[in-house]
């Protein structure tokens, strides 16, 4: 930001010379002054610079100005901002040379580890853009971005445009580890000081993507899908951000049993992805995978995320491998377990799985494990991986007729789901009361205790909110509707108890 007094003239032609403070914000065209002020400071700094900037000219004040009818002389004008952008661009060259740093981002892109690479590079041999790109890099792949940020901000201070990608970087970063507290405050704010209205079309996109990401995570899936599909109408030509845009699209239809909605615009991700011989393709085959499960085709979940394993290996694609195994009892699912030891279990998605075959394979197991892991050595664990494992805990009292247990860990896996914006799935564990033989006493007992939880409205606002996706949301991301509602169906049966055991076994909501 800098103060310039500008020469103007007044609506009566007097001549003024306010002092108006003036913004140039680089790698981005806004044209808000006429175009040949544009092409003026252009053609200036090609032929000094030798260079061909995007530039935005940002200035309140002289906003002000002219709607106060105050006209600028824009020979000064133009004079004037010239000096600024000079001073801007003087060691700002948009091209990068070093041909470690090329190799970086080129493997970056393709999702494979650079920071071997980047180690190599002498930072002093780079120029400002080249800098300013290998840091964003450094960034990308630091293990302390919480302790960091504040730091590469500070780096980023003059280049408004590099500043905007760390927020990105970094509010995706904390989605992707679930922190959606965190990202929510981030979100506030880069909002603070990028007012929307100065975005671009494609950081326009992006925001609303990652906005879109955390109401999902925060369990807003309206809200999700409305910020979901404003990121789509700004994405314009980056096929890559809008297969994004489809994926995360994708969860709310499926965690709404809108499953063939689900699949059609998860294939529409894929296609762009395969088009592109974008690596990324895999996690979309995975995201179909789980849309399998839920809809207890455990066949067609296994298949792919064995698909997905070609260009996916971590502990996430182990543990949908053995929990499909599991289901479909197949004897290798203790070998995909084995897999998953071998990576660092961090939310305890891994623990869960292990009870999950315990309780299919040595329900004697389920205890034990719980509370070796649970009590013993007091983990830490995701409020979602607490409520599953609450939830086969208390099922395996219930058939060890131990029912009085079984109510008190049923309960607390509900209070889990709910702390957690898993209202959907606090409602179909709550189910599970049903689907045992317990004396109606406990039954009794355990609405008792989720009276309190207030689960059944809950359930309620939430089914009025799944109402509007098919009304508001199938157009806006380019699917047809089947005649199918799942969901609807599910919660009609439950409400009348109508065949409760096969009802349960519909759908696979873990």
């Amino acid at each position: 930001m800098a103060k310039l007094k500008l020469k103007a003239y007044t609506f009566n032609g007097s001549e003024i010379y306010p002092n108006v403070e003036v913004f140039i914000s680089l790698g981005k065209d806004k044209n808000n002054y006429p175009t040949n002020v544009y092409h003026t400071l252009k053609e200036k700094i090609k032929q000094e610079l030798k260079i061909e900037p995007k530039f935005y000219i940002i200035s309140k004040d002289i906003d002000k100005l002219r709607q106060n009818n105050i006209k600028l002389d824009y020979n000064d004008f133009i004079e004037k901002v010239y000096n600024l952008l000079v001073e801007e661009l003087q060691d700002y060259k948009e091209e990068i040379s070093n041909p470690l740093l090329k190799r970086a981002l080129h493997l970056k892109e393709e999702k494979k580890d650079f920071l071997d690479i980047l180690n190599e590079i002498d930072n002093n041999s780079l120029s400002k853009y080249e800098l300013e790109e290998y840091n964003l890099l450094k960034f990308f792949v630091s293990k302390n971005k919480d302790e960091e940020f504040e730091m590469y901000k500070t780096f980023f201070t003059q280049n408004l445009l590099k500043l905007k990608e760390l927020y990105f970087i970094y509010i995706k970063d904390l989605e992707d580890r679930r922190e959606f507290y965190k990202s929510s405050k981030l979100i506030k704010e880069f909002q603070n000081i990028f007012p929307i209205d100065e975005l671009n079309d494609e950081e326009k996109a992006i925001y609303y993507y990652l906005i879109g990401r955390n109401y999902y995570q925060r369990g807003e899936f309206l809200l999700a899908l409305e910020n979901l599909s404003l990121a789509k109408e700004y994405v314009k030509d980056n096929k890559k951000l809008l297969a994004d845009i489809y994926n995360s699209a994708t969860n709310s239809f499926t965690d709404n049993l809108f499953f063939d909605e689900a699949l059609e615009i998860a294939n529409k991700a894929l296609k762009i992805r395969e088009s592109l011989h974008l690596p990324q393709k895999y996690e979309t085959i995975s995201l179909i995978g789980g849309i399998y499960f839920k809809d207890s085709k455990y066949k067609l979940a296994y298949n792919h995320y064995k698909k997905a394993l070609e260009g996916i290996e971590d502990s996430r694609i182990y543990n949908y491998l053995a929990k499909s195994a599991i289901m479909l009892k197949y004897k290798n699912s203790i070998e995909y377990i084995k897999k998953s030891e071998q990576y660092e279990d961090k939310q305890g998605f891994l623990v869960f799985i292990k009870i999950l075959y315990a309780f299919y394979n040595n329900i004697d197991e389920v205890i034990e494990i719980y509370n070796k892991e649970f009590i013993e050595k007091n983990r830490y664990f995701e409020d979602v991986v607490k409520a599953w494992s609450n939830t086969f805990v208390a099922c395996t009292y219930f058939q060890k007729e131990n029912y009085e247990t079984g109510i008190k860990y049923l309960y607390k896996a509900l209070k889990n789901f709910i702390n957690d914006k898993y209202i959907l799935e606090a409602y179909y564990v709550s189910l599970y009361i049903f689907v045992y033989d317990i004396p109606e006493k406990y039954i009794n007992d355990f609405e008792y205790l989720k009276e309190s939880l207030e689960l059944d409205k809950l359930i309620d606002e939430y089914i009025i909110k799944h109402k509007n996706i098919a009304k508001e949301y199938a157009e806006k991301f380019d699917i047809k509707l089947s005649n199918k509602n799942n969901l609807l169906s599910f919660y009609e049966k439950s409400k009348n108890k109508i065949d409760l055991k096969n009802l349960i076994k519909q759908f696979s909501l873990f």
